[in-house]
């Protein structure tokens, strides 16, 4: 029985200060500024804008922030501190990792996987652009003709008789079919001429 008084008086002591906490993160948000919290310090700043490394530079002495602490931004872990840029109302937290001896540099581990990831993932765009490019515009022989002030008719001579160089036209156009130009180069084409 007194197991279960001492729980229902945490639970209200709990509420209690979750409806002060929530009660100060109104105001604070109402005055634009971004709670700082390292252990039992805090410092109401505006520092919107400010990557977290700036931060972190800024406020070592101030907060005595050691190096290699976590950084949480409104709950979320943050891993690019260099970019990561604060906005206003938001709560920074800095935490040393617990439970794991070293875990500070399974942090560094951990950061420097993300970041490896990232370029892993743009190398894999670069290959996939290269084996399957993005579609090129392509024009009609009108919009050729426009840009030229002839007809139609005129450019899809011109294209027979290979006046219009054979990499301004698609491939598959002619002989029977529509003339299809690539526009960057038919484009650079009737500039140069």
């Amino acid at each position: 029985m007194r197991g279960k008084t001492e729980q229902s008086g945490r639970c209200s002591e709990s509420k209690s200060r979750s409806t002060k906490v929530a009660t100060h993160q109104h105001s604070r948000k109402s005055k634009m500024t971004n709670l700082i919290q390292h252990g039992p310090n805090e410092v109401e700043l505006d520092l919107a804008g400010f990557s977290i490394t700036q931060i972190e530079e800024a406020l070592a002495e101030v907060l005595n922030l050691k190096p290699n602490l976590l950084c949480y931004v409104n709950g979320v872990l943050v891993i690019d501190r260099k970019n990561f840029v604060l906005e206003c109302g938001a709560t920074v937290s800095f935490w040393r990792a617990f439970g794991v001896k070293g875990s500070g540099r399974l942090h560094s581990i951990l950061e420097r996987l993300v970041i490896a990831i990232e370029e892993n993932n743009r190398q894999i765009q670069r290959i996939a652009d290269h084996v399957n490019p993005p579609k090129r515009a392509s024009v009609t022989s009108s919009y050729v003709a426009e840009r030229l002030g002839r007809s139609v008719r005129w450019i899809g001579e011109m294209a027979r008789n290979g006046q219009i160089p054979k990499s301004c036209i698609c491939p598959g156009s002619g002989d029977g079919n529509y003339w299809r130009f690539w526009k960057d180069r038919i484009d650079q084409w009737i500039e140069e001429r």
